[in-house]
């Protein structure tokens, strides 16, 4: 039995310098901080370049549940991945903190991205696409993990 089950999107966040990335600079014409938004293609392009410092996996639910279960929580997380680098990435995350993977893979479609652009003087931008995680079949959710659970996030 789990104190809790998170649900939501599963996301890997790759930390990475702006001026390291020359698809960024090439397209992003706003000012920077805060979050942009690209075309597909545009946002393979911004991950290709990412020389990332740290990767992280994330999405709000997870490091909900990642904080419950550091503090000693039993805590499950439900969402989806795609059967790539950052899907396996993210499915080690969760048994490093000891929580419990509800994990549904799905074969077509790429784990979700954050792509988070540090420039120099400590501004952040973001472009993510949630890709795979953005839509979870009820059919792929495992119902026993959630009616054994004290809680639903």
């Amino acid at each position: 039995m789990f104190d809790i089950v998170g649900m939501g999107n599963a996301i890997v966040d790759l930390i990475t310098p702006a001026a390291e990335n020359p698809a960024f600079l090439g397209m992003h014409n706003t000012n920077k901080g805060g979050f942009f938004h690209t075309r597909a293609d545009e946002f393979e392009e911004i991950l290709h370049f990412s020389k990332s410092n740290r990767i992280s996996a994330g999405g709000s639910v997870a490091n909900s549940m990642k904080t419950f279960a550091a503090l000693g929580g039993k805590a499950c997380f439900i969402g989806k991945i795609g059967m790539d680098k950052y899907g396996t990435f993210f499915t080690d995350s969760l048994k490093n903190y000891d929580i419990y993977s509800g994990l549904f893979i799905d074969k077509e479609e790429a784990t979700g991205c954050s792509v988070v652009l540090v420039h120099e003087d400590g501004e952040k931008s973001i472009c993510a696409k949630r890709r795979a995680s953005k839509i979870i079949p009820y059919k792929s959710i495992n119902m026993e993990l959630v009616s054994e659970a004290k809680g639903l996030f």
